[in-house]
């Protein structure tokens, strides 16, 4: 069970630092007995996650999970043969300090082909280091990356505002092959920029989180749960490397309440949610309401002004079935290690603007 909770609660920690104290959902679905957890064994399917603000004004917001305005496309010759050009339309994660920046952009791969690219400047003393890259990957075999650093045509190309998120390309750029100088992509002129929400003072409004979901489906990829009548839940997790590990918590039942206890004492991590049948499917709802200390912190990650919020909430739902997934939508292990450094890198810097979290960080 370690996984599916360290990866809940890492998404609370570092997206709402808040804490999972209200699991009544207000679902009509119908409540789940004993006998319906214990008689299967229940595989991960989907998951729908969605953020709440409430604001003491009327302001904008920015949300980073959702597809941006605009995109960004890549093309080459080792790219035509396999997959024709790629358009990213979502960020991975954009980050602005004054002297580190850095912004990725991600298209929701399921599975293979998958594609990582990014753009970044680091300054330090008098010396202003840029570098965009692009890498893709069509199975467990073959990476290709590419890259360009501190040029010129670069430099007068591409800019990232940080103050409305936006990366843009004025002329096309060229990246050459790592390993190999013959091979290049082109990264053409386009732009993409953060999707902003208007919020009414003292209503509550939904952000869509695409970007979350996506990065769920590929942490639960392969999870089971085996509930069992004497208070064990029994799971099986496959890591991006395909290899299968069990772990046992305990569960209990009360109502609509479930309540899974990874650990003992004070070192046990505990999660309540609320948990229904929706179509013979086992559906398992979280409501994460923020703490008020921590709500100066999501102030800056959505762009709010100042003491303007007054709640944040995540509502996510996962979905488990009797039948497993027929698509493996776990990212490459070149993929993997991608992102888990790019966000390290991330969070050695002062919290000023951060996007994206997985269990990755935790490893």
């Amino acid at each position: 069970m370690k996984k599916l909770l360290t990866i809940i609660l890492m998404l609370s920690l570092m997206i709402l630092s808040g804490c999972f104290l209200d699991s009544d959902d207000g679902s009509d679905n119908n409540s789940v007995t004993e006998s319906f957890l214990t008689e299967n064994i229940w595989y991960f399917n989907d998951c729908n996650t969605q953020i709440e603000l409430t604001t003491n004004s009327n302001q904008t917001a920015y949300n980073l999970f959702e597809e941006g305005i605009g995109e960004i496309t890549i093309s080459g010759d080792a790219l035509s043969k396999e997959m024709g050009s790629i358009t990213l339309s979502y960020f991975h994660y954009a980050y602005h300090y004054p002297t580190y920046s850095s912004v990725a952009l991600d298209n929701l791969t399921i599975g293979y082909p998958s594609y990582f690219f990014s753009y970044s400047y680091e300054s330090y003393e008098s010396t202003v280091t840029k570098s965009m890259s692009f890498d893709f990957s069509i199975n467990d075999s073959t990476y290709t990356y590419y890259q360009k650093s501190n040029d010129d045509y670069l430099n007068n190309n591409v800019g990232w505002d940080t103050t409305n998120f936006k990366l843009t390309v004025s002329n096309d750029i060229s990246l050459i092959n790592y390993s190999d100088s013959n091979d290049s992509v082109t990264v053409s002129s386009g732009s993409i920029e953060v999707k902003q929400i208007s919020i009414t003072a003292n209503t509550p409004t939904t952000l869509n989180t695409p970007v979350i979901n996506i990065w769920m489906k590929r942490e639960l990829s392969g999870v089971e749960l085996d509930f069992n009548i004497n208070g064990d839940v029994y799971v099986t997790e496959i890591n991006y490397l395909g290899d299968p590990s069990i772990d046992t918590s305990k569960w209990e039942l009360d109502g609509n309440q479930l309540t899974i206890i990874d650990g003992e004492g004070t070192d046990a991590d505990t999660i309540i949610m609320s948990a229904s049948s929706n179509n013979d499917k086992l559906e398992m709802t979280l409501i994460d309401i923020v703490e008020a200390k921590e709500l100066k912190y999501q102030e800056q990650y959505f762009n709010l002004d100042n003491s303007s919020l007054t709640k944040a909430s995540t509502i996510q739902t996962l979905t488990f079935a009797r039948t497993a997934l027929t698509t493996n939508i776990s990212s490459s292990r070149e993929h993997f290690i991608k992102t888990k450094n790019g966000i390290k890198k991330i969070l050695q810097k002062p919290p000023i603007h951060k996007f994206g979290t997985t269990n990755k960080l935790l490893k």
